[in-house]
């Protein structure tokens, strides 16, 4: 390895622990003279026992952890995993409360955790998580099912484990839409187009028209795929389009920072951003709500009553709530918005 392939290649990974401890002493310090080194660094790997890991980091990582993600030992014979994994349940609900009671410190108040197991310890490892974060912070319990093709068992099958998730805090976590929600495919293409076009602030009609042509676009590649495999573009393949619940999204217009809909025309002065949305439903779905959707003194509240910008007089609320927090613009009610 010579200087001039180093010079070439700045981001090379330099693993110290080959290092003279003297030489990494000098390399780490230069990098801190150069500027604050966690402002260099785009991540941290711990190779080493989690409980002493964790004491360790907890002082620099404090609250400031948006999202954590464990995959305890299932206390199980043969998962593979470097610990004595058949021990008795107390030990492993001792072992598990320990660091988990430390890892809570990390998570920012918005923050939460999300934890693996199976059908083993799910019980166990719930009592931890409710004793630690406390029962009203559980977000839920995901379903992870696998594939038992190759199962031999006489009896049924466990074809699923879990994914535990709590919050630090729920009420502050719900309160971020996209904290618990995947993107769609072609989100992010479309987001990638919108930036595109943002410096020269087309019409909202221009927008649609170059969103359009993406959709089309992607349709065409769509069908040469299934051509590939020997398939039709028919009804039953359109189900299995991976951009089909993005369509909808079809109207745009352009929003201010503050969420207030502005004309083409002002677009460009008040530095809006276009927008796509679907018109939809405006009344929550009826399902369980959170408890913050009916306490008015809350962001999240649902039941309020709209004044009719027409009449003045406030509008009925529906039997389930609103769709959206009281504090969203008005303009967003009754439509589903796609915005980045």
């Amino acid at each position: 390895m010579t200087p001039d392939f180093l010079k070439s290649n700045p981001s090379l990974v330099l693993d110290t622990s080959y290092l003279p401890n003297e030489l990494m002493y000098r390399v780490v310090s230069s990098l801190a003279d150069q500027g604050a080194l966690d402002e260099q660094t785009d991540a941290v790997l711990v190779h080493g026992e989690n409980f002493q890991s964790l004491r360790l980091l907890e002082p620099r990582f404090k609250e400031q952890i948006r999202c954590i993600a464990i995959d305890p030992p299932y206390n199980r014979l043969g998962d593979g995993f470097p610990y004595k994994n058949n021990s008795r349940h107390s030990s492993w609900l001792t072992m598990m409360r320990d660091r988990i009671g430390i890892a809570i410190n990390y998570l920012r108040s918005d923050g939460a955790l999300f934890s693996n197991i199976d059908e083993n310890e799910r019980d166990s490892l719930q009592a931890v998580l409710d004793m630690t974060f406390g029962k009203d912070n559980r977000v839920e319990e995901l379903i992870w099912a696998q594939n038992t093709t190759h199962n031999q068992s006489p009896l049924y099958s466990t074809n699923h484990e879990y994914v535990e998730v709590y919050a630090r805090n729920r009420s502050e976590a719900e309160r971020d839409p996209h904290m618990f929600r995947e993107p769609k495919p072609g989100y992010v293409e479309v987001m990638e187009l919108l930036k595109q076009l943002e410096p020269e602030y087309p019409s909202a009609q221009e927008v649609e028209e170059a969103v359009n042509k993406l959709f089309k676009s992607h349709i065409e590649e769509y069908k040469a795929e299934l051509h590939a495999l020997g398939l039709a573009y028919d009804e039953e393949t359109k189900k299995q389009d991976p951009w089909r619940g993005i369509y909808a999204y079809s109207f745009a217009e352009y929003r201010s920072d503050d969420g207030r809909v502005v004309t083409d025309l002002e677009a460009r002065s008040t530095l809006a951003k276009a927008v796509l949305y679907r018109p939809d439903n405006a009344s929550a779905p009826a399902q369980k709500q959170a408890d913050s959707t009916k306490n008015p003194n809350d962001s999240n509240f649902r039941y309020y009553n709209p004044k009719d910008p027409a009449t003045g007089k406030p509008r009925p609320c529906p039997k389930t709530g609103w769709r959206w927090p009281y504090d969203w613009p008005d303009q967003t009610r009754g439509k589903f918005c796609l915005i980045g």
